[in-house]
């Protein structure tokens, strides 16, 4: 079992509880890892059969893009949903990081740790 991580992704998205948070994009930082059997790909060398992180950053781009959170913590398990049933990992932990939510702090954040059910 491999961990296949990326750190500091910035996307942006609409998030917030309060009125001016609910018409605008702010920025949310990520870092992800994820649990993957990496021995299929180390068999076929296809491409098909890795956790391609690539393809995992820009849906999340525009996963978080395209849609309105009220709770860093709900998108945090939207990610972790998709971590793991889009594209199949068996473990991740997620940290959504809102900078500059609170005027002083740095930032503030989420960090869960999900696995999937493998007797689905």
């Amino acid at each position: 079992m491999n961990t296949i991580f990326i750190n500091d992704l910035i996307v942006f998205t609409t998030i917030g509880i309060y009125n001016w948070e609910k018409s605008i994009k702010q920025k949310l930082i990520l870092d992800i890892s994820m649990k993957w059997n990496n021995s299929m790909f180390n068999k076929t060398y296809n491409i098909n059969d890795c956790l391609n992180y690539e393809n995992i950053a820009k849906y999340l781009e525009s996963y978080l893009y395209k849609n309105k959170f009220l709770l860093i913590e709900t998108v945090a398990e939207k990610i972790s949903d998709i971590i793991l049933y889009k594209f199949n990992s068996y473990f991740t932990t997620v940290k959504v990081t809102k900078p500059n939510a609170l005027y002083n702090a740095k930032e503030v954040g989420i960090i869960i740790h999900r696995n999937k059910e493998l007797d689905e």
